[in-house]
């Protein structure tokens, strides 16, 4: 079995809900329970592999660290881009954890080497570009508004035949599924890198500049 985690608005609007969903036993949360999520207009789930998720012993504290770490990610992220953001609610093993807006979220030193060892998790190396799925429901959501990208690399995202890149994650960023490639590309690639990239794929595009 994997993991897998929600983050988003769950039953209030302006309030972001960080939750596991299944726990890596396949079973699934309480907050869960038998009626599904309340969920409102956004959110994201993310999975994490069995190997990562094999590691969590039977009392999840292991998950309880990734919960944190990954509120104080989702804040960093808001703080990076200028937002203030919403208030944040963890549900943890031990119980819920609201953070009001602006308000330090301070990890535990385990949290912490998470946080160190991880850095680079998500990110390709070398001269590979790792393409990711610009999940949506066409048929209910013409139109998305997600977090995308990664905080330790870019993101070369191809909107019709418009390619734009940026550093980092970007949240509240608009897109249609059908028409939406996204790529996560190392650090050290430059314009032209993408640019040669692109071509090599046969991917089409008109321009490609860097989101403003």
């Amino acid at each position: 079995y994997g993991y897998l985690m929600f983050e988003g608005e769950q039953r209030t609007e302006g309030m972001h809900d960080i939750l596991s969903v299944i726990y890596p036993d396949g079973t699934f949360a309480s907050a869960v329970g038998n009626n599904g999520l309340r969920l409102r207009d956004e959110g994201s789930f993310w999975r994490y592999s069995t190997l990562h998720a094999a590691t969590c012993p039977a009392n999840y504290i292991r998950v309880d660290d990734l919960l944190m770490v990954f509120a104080q990610n989702k804040r960093d992220n808001w703080t990076s881009q200028g937002m203030q953001g919403n208030s944040v609610t963890v549900w943890l093993s031990t119980g819920l954890v609201t953070f009001q807006p602006g308000e330090p979220i301070v990890l535990s030193e385990v949290q912490q080497r998470v946080v160190d060892g991880n850095a680079d998790a998500r990110c390709p190396t070398g001269n590979q570009a790792l393409e990711e799925n610009p999940l949506g429901d066409p048929q209910s959501y013409d139109l998305v508004i997600a977090q995308v990208g990664s905080s330790s690399c870019k993101t070369l995202i191809l909107r019709g035949d418009v390619a734009n890149w940026f550093e980092g994650a970007r949240d509240g960023l608009r897109y249609r599924p059908s028409e939406t490639r996204i790529f996560l590309v190392p650090l050290s690639w430059t314009e032209n890198d993408m640019s040669n990239f692109l071509k090599a794929e046969n991917i089409s595009f008109s321009q490609l500049s860097m989101l403003p």
